[in-house]
């Protein structure tokens, strides 16, 4: 009505402290949700090979970080290393790999102590893919 004040609308009402993050455009689905253990870093593997790292802001709104592209099958798990600078992934394509946020490089054949911290992302990823 005129002459009535306009009250502000409310901040979205989000209880549970949900997160919003923006898919890309070749997203068909997660297969894993891995929070970092020493910050807000996001991580995700995807049906479409990828694994994505998203920087998760005070408001809950997760900023793009990094992607990594090397599998050549879907990446069914991930595994954040003990500091947080790492991503352990594991897919279809048989393969373990350990990837480096700071250099975006990632590399395959992990020695033995590396694969221990896979073994169970890597034994859950071969009961899903086809041989």
């Amino acid at each position: 009505m005129f002459g009535v004040p306009v009250k502000p609308a409310p901040a979205p009402y989000n209880p549970n402290q949900d997160i919003e993050v923006q898919v890309p455009p070749d997203c068909d689905g997660f297969s894993s949700l891995r929070f970092s253990p020493t910050s807000e870093l996001l991580c995700a593997s995807n049906w479409n090979n990828s694994v994505y790292v998203w920087d998760v802001q005070p408001s809950g709104q997760a900023v793009p970080k990094a992607q990594n592209k090397d599998h050549q099958q879907p990446v069914l798990c991930t595994s954040w290393n003990q500091d947080g600078t790492q991503v352990y992934t594991a897919g279809c394509d048989k393969t373990a790999r350990l990837w480096n946020l700071a250099t975006n490089q990632s590399q395959q054949g992990l020695d033995q102590r590396k694969l221990l911290t896979v073994s169970y992302c890597a034994c859950a990823c071969s009961r899903q893919c086809k041989d």
